[in-house]
């Protein structure tokens, strides 16, 4: 106080920090301690001035007390919407989608969500946020939210469930984002604020703090949004149960950190190829009973239960079908392709297996063959034609 004294005239105004604590400071004290008494004195005292490293009273009452009257003025809804606006900005552009196909940000309601057979993030509102190992007992509004948006959309039910992804804000780190938020959206008042005539000194100090809040408000906006919450089923024959996975990495969206923990996991994929295929479908080998399922089935199988894996979209099935002539042991891991089923006859029309040197083109009515039907079949056809005068292929 008596320090900044002579300096309250003068262009430059304040005491440097190492002057405050050469001033107040004995042998024995942490200087920690008198840096947290300034920052007290910056948030309580309604005289006293923070700015540029230098700190003084001043005879003109500060505006921090307007900021943080502002702040605590503001409806919860206020904070909800700048939440929600940054993590639209956060989220916008495809380099920010990470993994997914789409992200939504803030639906209020699960009719607002698409029922599309694409791989989509959805970003929770704040106001529905989740505590750790909630899920079970479905005691997060969070888990509650998203098994009603997993059921339905609107009054109809849902198809696509394995579509869909849930980012959810953690509970107790929720309301340190609040207070950051109240504390940039305090002084962003401030600034704007005709009503307060601010000399270019609190100019000054409350672009300085917006600044400061502002890079708050991001630190801990992603450290907030942490909690996928997805749905998996193990056992086909069980009902699927939603997932909680922690998705706390790096990354400059929420879309990519969830992204790095699902390809750790395994639980979002880009690529996926035959033998994965394979093993999808020998989950249920009811999917190809009758010899044969469409990539069009098949796909909606991808797309609607959880017990299968998630793809981003039917792009990745298509090129994962491709015939992959390094697949030796095929019958095992792999299977063939066909045109279509001449039902008269009972055989394929264009049978593809992946040892033939040829490409097929994909659609949603080309027919995924069992391999033991498909063996079958070329055996037969290799007996026609050497019934017929034709010669052995050879192996």
């Amino acid at each position: 106080f008596f320090g900044a004294v002579p300096t309250i005239g003068s262009a430059h105004k304040g005491l440097e920090t190492q002057r405050v604590f050469l001033g107040t400071a004995i042998p024995g004290d942490r200087t920690g301690d008198f840096h947290a008494a300034l920052n007290a004195l910056a948030d309580r005292a309604t005289y006293f001035y923070a700015g540029q490293g230098k700190y003084w009273y001043d005879l003109q009452a500060n505006i921090t007390r307007s900021a943080k009257d502002q702040a605590d003025r503001l409806h919860p809804e206020d904070v909800w919407a700048e939440i929600a606006r940054r993590l639209s900005a956060l989220s916008d552009g495809r380099n920010s989608r990470g993994a997914f196909a789409a992200v939504q940000v803030c639906p209020e309601d699960h009719a607002d969500i698409p029922d599309l057979d694409e791989a989509r993030l959805v970003i929770l509102h704040p106001k529905v946020a989740h505590t750790r190992r909630a899920v079970s007992k479905q005691d997060s509004a969070a888990a509650a939210f998203a098994r009603d948006a997993l059921e339905h959309r609107g009054s109809a039910n849902r198809a696509h469930r394995n579509m869909l992804v849930f980012l959810a804000a953690d509970q107790d780190r929720l309301e340190e984002l609040d207070r950051a938020v109240r504390d940039y959206l305090g002084w962003s008042y401030v600034l704007s604020s005709s009503d307060l005539d601010l000399t270019d000194n609190q100019k000054a100090q409350a672009t300085d703090k917006r600044a400061t809040a502002d890079q708050t408000v991001a630190s801990r906006l992603l450290n907030t949004y942490v909690w996928a919450l997805h749905p998996t089923q193990p056992d086909p024959r069980a009902p699927y149960v939603i997932t909680e996975t922690k998705a706390d990495g790096q990354g400059s969206s929420p879309a990519e950190r969830v992204t790095k923990r699902f390809d750790t996991d395994g639980n979002l994929a880009v690529m996926h190829a035959m033998g994965s295929i394979r093993l999808a479908i020998d989950k249920v080998p009811a999917v190809w009973k009758d010899g044969h399922v469409s990539v069009g089935q098949l796909w909606a199988y991808y797309a609607d239960y959880p017990y299968m894996p998630r793809l981003r979209d039917q792009s990745v099935l298509m090129l994962g079908l491709a015939p992959d002539k390094a697949t030796m042991a095929w019958m095992i891991d792999g299977f063939a392709l066909a045109q279509g089923f001449d039902e008269t006859t009972g055989r394929y029309r264009s049978l593809t297996l992946p040892s033939d040197d040829r490409r097929i083109d994909m659609t949603d009515g080309t027919l995924i063959v069992r391999p033991d039907v498909a063996q079958k079949q070329r055996d037969q056809e290799l007996a026609a034609a050497l019934g017929h005068g034709g010669q052995d292929p050879g192996p």
